[in-house]
């Protein structure tokens, strides 16, 4: 009797684990999709060139890409210049800088929706790292200064520059993974074979060709744009006349607190301690009124009248001199550069 149940007992585990391993599978399925697809292209080493081609469709973490393009550059390149912002710097780029600045050897190190705190922390590693810091441009728009907060997985901070380890850094972006679909929608599309259903678009709308990323400086270009606007300028603007709304009245409110203020502090500190030949701008936005006179006031207290300028509500008389309201063509970005390092 013992042994039949013994048996029995034994034949209702073996059912038991059978229907646990059948409920497993998917989930072993989408993890085994992560791990050998590794879609954020952060699990194993990867080499960084135009990536938003190579991960495409899956928009990469700005912030941790550029970071690999300058480790694996640093040593042959040795980069002593640096644009740092949010994709408002993308339109500056490095041709044009030196142009002004002969001999240098500029890094574009951006990130997505970039913030006070995580310029700070890029210095802080240059600065450790012994990088020179000869020419820094730094660009604090009012969301730069204080924006709202970054989330998902094109935000994650590097693990270099936050000081967490390596384990928290990638649970991040797992559970990331599994954050609103993302992995039902990215596994669907491995296993029909790189199709994107129209449902996945929000999470999987990177398209090759889109943009060209320089794999040496970093910068950006708005290649889909520069097509469109090559084969007819006027209607490009015509399709996204409804965008360009004329900037309210006013001034925007103050953005700068005393959190803010030790951030840019230390900055400035980091720009003394290296002799930096640095600028501060605010960028212009079709959309956007005056930066609060408060701000701006303690900015140029904090780096000198010299060093800080202020683009807001320049250029705003035409959409053409605009992407989107955004985002500035290179041409501005070329008289950007010009108004910054003209009296130099």
């Amino acid at each position: 009797m013992n042994s039949l149940s013994t048996m029995s007992q034994g034949a209702d585990i073996r059912k038991a684990l059978g229907r646990l391993f059948l409920l497993a599978v998917p989930l072993l399925t989408v993890v085994a999709v992560y791990v050998v697809r590794d879609p954020f292209k952060v699990l194993w080493s990867h080499d960084f060139g135009n990536y938003y081609d190579q991960a495409a469709p899956v928009e990469l973490n700005r912030d941790y890409a550029s970071l690999q393009i300058f480790l694996k550059n640093n040593p042959a390149q040795k980069y002593d210049s640096f644009i740092l912002g949010s994709s408002r710097t993308f339109p500056l780029h490095v041709d044009t800088w030196r142009k002004l600045v002969p001999g240098i050897h500029p890094f574009h190190y951006p990130a997505a929706s970039e913030n006070l705190h995580g310029i700070l922390l890029k210095l802080q590693y240059l600065n450790a790292h012994k990088i020179p810091l000869k020419h820094v441009i730094v660009e604090l728009s009012v969301g730069l200064v204080r924006g709202p907060a970054r989330t998902g997985y094109s935000h994650i901070v590097p693990y270099l520059l936050t000081g967490e380890s390596w384990l928290e850094f990638q649970y991040r972006f797992l559970r990331a993974y599994f954050r609103a679909s993302f992995f039902l929608k990215y596994t669907v599309f491995v296993l029909t074979g790189g199709h994107v259903n129209p449902g996945s678009q929000d999470a999987l709308g990177g398209r090759p060709g889109r943009v060209r990323i320089d794999p040496v400086t970093n910068d950006y270009f708005f290649e889909a744009e520069e097509r469109e606007l090559a084969e007819n300028e006027d209607a490009y603007y015509a399709r996204r006349a409804h965008f360009f709304q004329p900037a309210g009245k006013g001034c925007a409110g103050q953005a700068i607190g005393p959190a803010e203020k030790q951030y840019l502090e230390e900055i400035r500190s980091i720009f003394r301690q290296n002799g930096t030949d640095y600028r501060i701008w605010l960028p212009p936005t079709f959309d956007q009124h005056c930066v609060n006179p408060d701000d701006l006031a303690l900015l140029r207290d904090i780096f000198g009248p010299d060093k800080v300028f202020d683009f807001t509500g320049k250029w705003t008389d035409d959409m053409q001199n605009f992407y989107d309201p955004g985002h500035v063509r290179p041409f501005v970005g070329d008289k950007m550069f010009e108004e910054m390092y003209r009296a130099r």
